[in-house]
């Protein structure tokens, strides 16, 4: 009499695009085997890498790990969004495959899991050319969003580390997932966050370092999309937020802004952003950050 095995559907779906980041990846799927938490299941999207990505998989094949391929065009949501309808897991997990996890990353988000929440993110410890954790001690800054989340997202800008959100697989559904446009590739994290907030307020920061993310990467925020992906991201959600509550510009975007065209060689548009910022209520640490761009700009 044969016996028929059921597969026990996972938990979290984490969702990994890569492309030619073997070593690194092998680096991420070791943070995962690792975990404390084990109901997991691993969906890679790979943009057709050309390095060793298929023989170092081969490495894993123990692990509930699925691969798929995709030509994505340098449009990364599309990768995310081939993981996310493959996956079968309750929640989705988000992990670069040049970032990875401390060992006790799911347990301590399973640990919060309630029926009321939907989105959980937390702190990452920033590693700068390959300098090792124990000696680099800066992290991207998380906070607790305030409700209603879709106005504090706007009035101060995306908090929320890409590779630190575990979000329920309906909810992201619900919205159609990352928009594959080509004017959010540097943004597309961002502007899913602002549209999950349209639909939930119930986003839980973690105030843990729970992961690594590594600064010394070759990613896809250069000057030119940034400044696309800004200015695309004002006309979306920042301008008509301002327009409808009638105040300024959010100090973040403009910053940012001002930011992306001094990048871009446009120096004289940059310093007139720049110098309007200076007598707008700043924190002590953007204030320092105005100065000196605008400081750089005139030794210029």
């Amino acid at each position: 009499m044969s016996t028929i095995v059921k597969r026990l559907r996972p938990v979290i779906s984490i969702v990994i695009p890569t492309f030619n980041r073997s070593e690194k990846l092998k680096r991420a799927l070791e943070s995962i085997v690792a975990q404390t938490f084990s109901n997991w299941e691993v969906v890679i999207v790979d943009n057709h890498s050309t390095d060793d990505t298929n023989n170092m998989l081969k490495e894993f094949k123990e692990y509930p790990i699925r691969i798929y391929k995709i030509r994505n065009n340098g449009i990364i949501a599309a990768s995310r969004n081939l993981g996310i309808r493959h996956s079968i897991g309750k929640w989705i997990a988000f992990l670069d495959s040049d970032d990875w996890w401390h060992i006790n990353k799911l347990e301590t988000v399973v640990d919060n899991f309630s029926s009321k929440c939907d989105f959980f993110y937390h702190d990452l410890q920033i590693i700068k050319n390959q300098v090792r954790a124990s000696l680099y001690r800066k992290k991207i800054n998380s906070n607790q969003v305030k409700i209603p989340v879709y106005d504090n997202l706007i009035k101060y800008g995306n908090v929320i580390a890409n590779s630190s959100v575990v979000v329920r697989r309906s909810l992201i559904l619900k919205i159609g997932g990352l928009s594959e446009n080509p004017k959010l590739v540097a943004s597309e994290d961002y502007d899913c966050w602002l549209r999950l907030s349209k639909i939930s307020d119930s986003f839980i920061h973690i105030p843990e370092i729970l992961g690594f993310y590594e600064i010394n990467k070759t990613n896809t925020s250069s000057a030119n999309l940034s400044l696309i992906s800004l200015v695309y991201i004002n006309a979306l959600h920042v301008n008509p937020f301002i327009l409808k509550n009638g105040i300024e510009s959010p100090v973040w975007w403009q910053y940012n802004y001002a930011r992306a065209l001094y990048q871009t060689n446009k120096i004289e548009k940059a310093k007139k952003i720049l110098q309007k910022l200076t007598y707008r209520n700043l924190s002590w640490n953007m204030r320092v950050k105005v100065l000196f761009m605008l400081f750089t700009s005139k030794v210029k």
